[in-house]
């Protein structure tokens, strides 16, 4: 059962929610919201695995809702423009609703979250005793890389370099995919460029994180989301 938070101002709209996920049986509602911090503070004490949220909300909208939440629960956008659609596929949400939208454009959502979670859920079992770890193919090989190894992650256009305390592995993934095989209270994107170990943290600023050796750029629409995983 996928454990979800709404998120909308409007009650009409909110009523066609709580209806289509009513004809989900692997979705159920945690807790519908009116507002945004009162949807901050739920999320912070539920932790649920799906939140679906409303963009344009007073005061606080909901993007600043995401950068405040724990990196891991799997986010739907709604929203009646598509001008927040590029700041919320930076921001690795799920999927982003155009409204109107019907209930099979919202089941697809859905379902598109359930694979997430599933996929996380079976990496994560697949671990065993040997330690948490993920599979990649470099060069012409298949490395299984500890994530307790594991320093920073580098995107390069398609591809991503891999830092880890012994070698550098370069493997055919982006940012995006490879922060979905990662565990939520473990990592944390810092940079469009850039993942980071929090663990492996040495210091940082609002502009600079020391993994190691290196010095590494903190964008400004990851910052707050990189402090507050710090923060645990």
């Amino acid at each position: 059962m996928i454990r979800c938070v709404i998120v909308e101002d409007k009650m009409d709209d909110l009523e066609v929610l709580k209806e289509y996920v009513s004809q989900i049986p692997f979705l159920k509602i945690e807790t519908c919201c009116r507002n945004a911090m009162e949807a901050s503070l739920v999320i912070r004490n539920k932790q649920p695995d799906l939140v679906i949220i409303k963009v344009e909300m007073p005061e606080i909208n909901g993007i600043e809702v995401v950068k405040r939440m724990r990196a891991g629960i799997q986010v739907i956008f709604i929203s009646a423009s598509t001008q927040y659609a590029f700041e919320g596929f930076n921001l690795g949400v799920t999927d982003y609703l155009l409204k109107p939208f019907g209930f099979d454009r919202f089941l697809m959502a859905v379902e598109k979250a359930r694979e997430i979670i599933k996929f996380k859920d079976l990496l994560r079992e697949s671990a065993g005793n040997e330690g948490d770890y993920i599979s990649i193919k470099s060069g012409y090989k298949n490395h299984r890389i500890l994530l307790a190894d594991v320093l920073f992650i580098e995107a390069m256009d398609n591809y991503i370099k891999i830092y880890t305390t012994t070698k550098v592995y370069v493997t055919l993934m982006n940012l995006k995919g490879v922060l979905k095989l990662l565990p939520p209270d473990g990592f944390s994107r810092i940079h469009r460029s850039y993942i980071v170990a929090l663990s492996k943290v040495k210091a940082f600023n609002k502009q600079i994180v020391t993994v190691g050796s290196r010095r590494l750029p903190v964008g400004k629409s990851y910052s707050s989301v990189f402090a507050a995983a710090m923060e645990g």
